[in-house]
């Protein structure tokens, strides 16, 4: 498919960075989350424990391997203590803020959820974490917010895979943001600039005598 065409496209790139990167945490980290998005956890779940093993001194992580067995719905428990972990490293990180929040919607504690998750939303509008709070409404019962949400996500990145699989899911329309159009710099009414340049031209005739 076109899709996992992309991907493979993708991974080509990473795996060429690596080449001159080989212990990037962060090329590491987005090669494994390349492959979640590919449906091979079980190469994103090993390649996340052997960063944790590298990097065990990153919140990112324990934030990254916590998040991806989440998502999955894999050692729930494990995941707990990860998450939380990262979240006692680095309590400001709105990456890790959606993680936590995620992982207690997948928990079915939908309150201190939808909490961490709008804690992430003020702090970076993510296509994801309004994908994430999306399904928390519609869990609580308000489908108006959680379409609203989808919305949101829709008009911050229409191609993130979390937003297109639960607006998928949920059956929501997006509308097409409007398109902004260009003005032409035509002078408007009463627009001053050629009354500007006939007095510049009137004061340097009188510099002149």
């Amino acid at each position: 498919s076109r899709e996992r065409g992309e991907y493979e496209l993708g991974l080509e790139y990473i795996e060429r960075a690596l080449k001159y990167y080989p212990n990037n945490l962060y090329i590491l980290y987005s090669q494994a989350m390349v492959y979640e998005n590919m449906g091979e956890i079980n190469k994103a779940v090993a390649l996340l424990e052997q960063i944790l093993i590298d990097y065990p001194h990153e919140s990112e992580s324990y934030n990254g391997l916590g998040y991806v067995l989440a998502d999955n719905n894999l050692r729930l428990d494990e995941a707990v203590v990860l998450i939380e972990r990262a979240l006692a490293m680095s309590p400001n990180s709105s990456h890790i803020q959606d993680s936590y929040g995620w992982l207690n919607f997948r928990l079915g504690n939908l309150q201190l959820a939808q909490d961490y998750l709008e804690m992430a939303w003020s702090k970076e509008k993510l296509a994801e974490v309004a994908a994430h709070l999306a399904d928390v409404h519609y869990q609580l019962g308000d489908t108006e917010k959680a379409f609203d949400y989808l919305q949101k996500g829709y008009e911050v990145n229409p191609d993130d895979i979390a937003l297109q699989k639960t607006i998928e899911r949920l059956g929501y329309e997006p509308i097409e943001p409007p398109q902004v159009e260009q003005q032409d710099n035509e002078p408007e009414i009463g627009d001053d600039s050629d009354e500007v340049t006939e007095t510049t031209e009137i004061n340097n005739e009188l510099d002149k005598e």
